[in-house]
């Protein structure tokens, strides 16, 4: 997955986690206003999570997408390197069993 995908996925998260921070604290307010508070984060973190869960989704598709069409780009190379590796894994196998 690219690295730039990553550091948004990380700071998400972090985004979701200081929102669950701020939960915490107004969990000490006075009972009227703190549960008008708490409805209101919670929906902002629900809408946030939900969020964060199309866009993992988005770029999970994608990279799927972009990955099979470098398979059917390139069939024969990723053939080859599919039996390399197998001959490969297949020698070692064979030497750790003598």
């Amino acid at each position: 997955m690219n690295p730039l995908y990553n550091e948004q996925l990380k700071e998400d998260l972090r985004v979701v986690a200081e929102d669950i921070e701020q939960l915490l604290e107004d969990v000490g307010e006075d009972a009227g206003e703190r549960n008008e508070r708490l409805r209101q984060r919670l929906h902002a973190v629900r809408e946030r999570l939900q969020q964060v869960q199309q866009d993992a989704t988005d770029r999970l598709r994608r990279a799927s997408a972009q990955g099979n069409r470098y398979v059917h780009e390139n069939a024969w190379g990723v053939v080859g390197v599919a039996a390399t590796v197998s001959f490969l894994l297949g020698m070692l196998s064979t030497r750790s069993h003598r």
